[in-house]
């Protein structure tokens, strides 16, 4: 004789993902993060937009109030950071090329 599984019984204390007899079926909570810091959005914006400096700034600024503060948002000031030292290098690399290679060729004789 074949038994047919009971339906599971939701109980509303505990919500839907729980079924009643069952604790394998729980899902463990995280701990709410603590928010962001708003230095750190601010250098990954300004990185992203262009404004290098801005962000490399900033950048710094929120690592050192995270460190002190415990705050959220490092990998966002660390992209920051990162961000904007790639683009000051590049920025640094193209203005090279082009004073030294391509502003002496377009530029008339004489």
């Amino acid at each position: 004789m074949s038994e047919t599984p009971a339906e599971p019984v939701l109980t509303e204390e505990v919500g839907l993902d729980h079924v009643a007899g069952d604790d394998s079926t729980r899902r463990p909570r995280r701990a709410p993060r603590p928010p962001a810091d708003g230095r750190a959005v601010a250098a990954l914006v300004l990185s992203l937009v262009g404004l290098h400096v801005l962000g490399v700034i900033l950048g710094h600024v929120a690592l050192a109030r995270i460190r002190r503060t415990g705050a959220g948002g490092r990998g966002m000031a660390i992209a920051g950071l990162v961000l904007g030292y790639t683009g000051l290098v590049l920025a640094l690399v193209w203005w090279t090329v082009y004073f030294s290679v391509i502003a002496p060729l377009v530029t008339l004789p004489g």
